[in-house]
């Protein structure tokens, strides 16, 4: 310890900081679509700037980084509650994690509905490769080589570039982020804040949103195919006998927020399955 002593600062003062209190311990997770969890929360967001509605270029820059902060969070959540549903319901992709490691606590303490979060606590999703592998690697279902979705991934990376500034530099750019960025294009801007607009922040979430969606749309027809070349689920090709089976998978994915109907999807997946597989082949 120096033996020059100052307090160029006051003296602090004793917390009693805890963290038991600060959850709501009366809150029940929604039976909700992930896609639709995910637009409510994304609603939610922009909730916030409703004090602004009249003159929306006043809103404060931290509260900009706040909700871009948010949209990221809702993907990640999004994320993580597709692969648990999908991992609940959908036997092939069970089947692959039963090697999975979990730790003792959280077997003791989650319900089995809850149970696949655990699975997903040592993964990061800060950037679009990590959400593409983690979901090869529990569900065995690969998001590579389709463009729209390397497209909308690429961008949500560079999305995460700007959340990693936020979040470790209160708004920043430093070195790594630029190079990530573009060196060439942002190198002028390091240790420069980020200035989000109204018209920026569109953008940024238009981005989240479009990820959610390619991938959504993506797993429920991988996911739905696979039961039937697998033979995980009987079909009938009746609706009336298969609306149970079909209805498990297809509430993962429905997306409440566009006109869809139930019997027409249904429809469409068993004739697609017969046309290219065949109906004998179940």
């Amino acid at each position: 310890m120096a033996k020059f002593n100052y307090l160029l600062s006051s003296n602090t003062s004793a917390s009693n900081f805890t963290t038991n209190g600060i959850f709501d311990d009366t809150f029940v997770h929604s039976r909700k679509s992930a896609i639709d969890d995910f637009i409510e929360k994304r609603s939610a967001l922009f909730a916030l700037l409703r004090p602004y509605e009249e003159n929306i270029d006043l809103v404060p820059r931290e509260l900009m980084n706040m909700i871009l902060l948010g949209c990221i969070s809702a993907v990640e959540s999004y994320v993580r509650k597709i692969i648990r549903t999908i991992i609940i319901v959908d036997e092939s992709s069970r089947k692959i994690c039963e090697n999975q490691h979990l730790k003792y606590g959280a077997v003791i303490t989650h319900d089995k509905f809850l149970l696949p979060e655990a699975l997903l606590e040592e993964y990061s999703f800060t950037n679009g490769y990590n959400i593409k592998e983690t979901i090869k690697k529990l569900t065995g279902i690969k998001l590579d080589n389709i463009s729209t979705i390397n497209t909308v991934f690429k961008e949500y990376s560079k999305i995460c570039q700007l959340r990693h500034c936020v979040v470790h530099r209160f708004g920043l750019l430093g070195s790594n982020n630029a190079i990530e960025l573009g060196l060439a294009e942002h190198g002028k801007f390091l240790e420069k804040p980020l200035q989000i607009n109204f018209e920026h922040l569109n953008e940024m979430v238009l981005v989240c949103e479009n990820l959610v969606k390619e991938v959504n749309n993506y797993l429920f027809c991988e996911v739905l195919e696979r039961t039937y070349k697998s033979r995980t689920e009987q079909w009938y090709f009746d609706f009336r006998r298969d609306k149970k089976t079909f209805k498990k998978y297809y509430s993962l994915f429905v997306d409440s927020s566009c006109d869809n109907n139930e019997k027409v999807v249904y429809k469409e997946f068993t004739k697609s399955m017969q046309e290219y597989y065949g109906r004998n082949f179940v």
